[in-house]
């Protein structure tokens, strides 16, 4: 079952599962969203399609989607900031919207209603994530 959410300018229906090419390498991959009815934890765990797995602690309850690469998935903040002249000459910083390389996930905080971007940085083999705030 899904909720729709419109936290973000875009509304997108959230799940407790998605597929996507997380890892970039053009196979699917897989994240659920677990929850322990005894102990209370909940986890976000991601399979790859070489069976690595990755798996993130949560803190409170979340639906997840599939942002898709490029165009087709929107514009994200990736945590690089720009640099600005106003008008009067003074200078500030912007956050830097991208699209992304490949497939990421987003997961809403039903409780906070925080958006995060998790995109899984191959080179580095770690996954990362970005606060989406309007």
């Amino acid at each position: 079952t899904g909720v729709q959410t419109c936290a973000l300018p875009i509304c997108f229906e959230m799940n407790t599962v998605a597929f996507g090419d997380y890892n970039n390498n053009g196979k699917p991959d897989f994240a659920a969203l677990l929850f322990n009815t005894e102990t209370k934890n909940r986890q976000l765990l991601i399979i790859f399609d070489n069976e690595e797995v990755i798996s993130v602690k949560l803190n409170e309850d979340v639906k997840i989607r599939t942002v898709k690469k490029g165009r087709r998935g929107g514009r994200w903040f990736l945590g690089d900031m720009l640099k600005r002249t106003n008008d009067e000459g003074k200078t500030y910083e912007a956050k830097k919207y991208e699209y992304l390389p490949h497939d990421g996930i987003l997961l809403y905080k039903i409780k906070s209603k925080e958006n995060l971007l998790y995109v899984y940085d191959t080179e580095q083999k770690t996954l990362k994530f970005y606060s989406q705030t309007l």
